[in-house]
């Protein structure tokens, strides 16, 4: 059979394209059919994941990973969970912070809140309560000309997404009607 495998390849494409749609449909029906807070939706990292933040009945957040960079994680994957902060717009977010393939979420967990500027941007600072170090004196106390300690800290705004769905009026091009 000559054409079999270019009959099999077109059939393949068509079943994908088909899954694509259905994805982007149960997309809208989640979003457009309720009201959503402002965190809620479908954001892209700068490292090309895709994320979906949604809340429950009780305002608790659920992050899932849409799409990965790394092709050994498999996708959908629940890779968080969050909460309403105590200022409008914040979140306490709380992820995974690295994945495993074979959706074998890691025990370790980092914090985050997160603000949504503009319905546009999400920008994730860290979390943390300062350096938690413990020396013993006498027994450092040869090694203390030699030890040098320097702390960088990273800019803020640098870690965020930005917003795929449900998408938002931008206010410098308005829409004319």
């Amino acid at each position: 059979m000559k054409y079999g495998p270019l009959l099999f390849a077109v059939l393949l494409l068509t079943a994908a394209r088909a899954a694509c749609f259905n994805i982007a449909d149960s997309l809208k029906s989640r979003f457009d059919n309720r009201t959503i807070l402002p965190v809620e939706g479908v954001w892209q990292w700068n490292d090309r994941a895709v994320i979906m933040i949604e809340s429950d009945e009780t305002g608790q957040l659920e992050i899932t990973l849409l799409h990965s960079p790394d092709p050994a994680v498999e996708t959908p994957l629940t890779i968080g969970k969050g909460y309403p902060g105590g200022k409008a717009r914040q979140y306490i977010i709380e992820m995974d912070k690295e994945l495993k393939s074979k959706r074998l979420p890691t025990k370790k967990r980092a914090r985050f809140v997160a603000t949504v500027d503009n319905d546009r941007r999400l920008v994730l600072a860290p979390y943390s309560n300062g350096i938690n170090l413990k020396l013993n004196l006498w027994r450092a106390l040869p090694y203390l000309g030699r030890i040098s300690m320097s702390r960088e800290k990273e800019p803020d705004g640098l870690s965020g997404a930005w917003r795929l769905y449900p998408p938002t009026p931008d206010p410098l091009n308005p829409i004319v009607l």
